[in-house]
């Protein structure tokens, strides 16, 4: 396997993968390039297999009082998550992520720029 970092002329053929995907049709080979963001191009003897984007994440567990009510979690989270976005953001790290299964605390946290993004995931 041989392994190295993208350079500009690797851009056409992202490019040409992308379009060949069609799961991937709102991407761009710019995505590959993100500032904050490492990406690896994988080869064997016969050429390139996949790029693969390593970005760094911060994982959130919350778990809320449960007599703090409403009111009081959306007044709190309001108040303090630009300030977690700000020292992730200086600390290196490029998204913030959580889940959940409160439909409300889901709408929530929409309303403040978060999306969902279902995934897969090893935890070691």
């Amino acid at each position: 396997m041989i392994l190295r970092t993208l350079d500009e002329n690797d851009k056409a053929l992202l490019a040409e993968w992308i379009a060949a995907e069609p799961d991937h049709s709102n991407s761009t080979p710019d995505f590959y390039y993100t500032p904050g963001t490492k990406t690896i191009l994988y080869s064997d003897e016969q050429g390139p297999v996949c790029v693969v984007r390593y970005s760094s994440s911060l994982r959130l567990d919350i778990d809320f009082s449960p007599t703090a009510g409403k009111d009081r979690i959306k007044k709190m989270l309001s108040a303090n998550l630009p300030e977690v976005v700000n020292q992730a953001k200086a600390q290196g790290f490029s998204e913030l992520v959580f889940d959940s299964t409160s439909k409300a605390l889901i709408r929530f946290c929409e309303k403040l720029g978060f999306t969902v993004c279902p995934d897969y995931r090893k935890t070691f």
